[in-house]
């Protein structure tokens, strides 16, 4: 299963939930009448009543270690070295690199690309 795309929210998306939020809607009454998933007017209605304000819903969490340059570099050389395992793949990615990434990390990036590992299927 693949994540959902994060979409950005407007201003206005922002300032109307904040309106019906303060005036006790329920969460799936916004979600209803803004279009945007229950889940993230939650999170910003909750932020509101609590009195902190308006939550940043964009930009959470860590950057990631490996850029799409990366990426694509590490599709190249997967083509390259398609029966190798993922710690040599690793190995290969790690060596021009100043901060070294995980072989967790080169397996989630593999995955994202399509790249995925399967067994052979046995014929009678």
């Amino acid at each position: 299963m693949t994540p959902r795309p994060r979409t950005s929210l407007t201003a206005q998306q922002v300032a109307t939930m904040k309106e019906m939020a303060l005036k006790n809607n329920s969460n799936a009454t916004i979600s209803r009448a803004i279009d945007i998933n229950k889940n993230t007017v939650a999170y910003v209605a909750k932020s509101v009543r609590s009195g902190a304000g308006v939550a940043k819903v964009d930009g959470q969490g860590r950057p990631p270690l490996i850029s799409r340059r990366d990426i694509r570099a590490l599709a190249r050389i997967f083509k390259v070295y398609r029966f190798s395992s993922v710690e040599d793949i690793t190995r290969l990615v790690n060596a021009p690199r100043m901060s070294a990434v995980s072989t967790r990390t080169v397996r989630r990036a593999l995955h994202k690309l399509g790249f995925m590992s399967a067994t052979p299927t046995t014929n009678p």
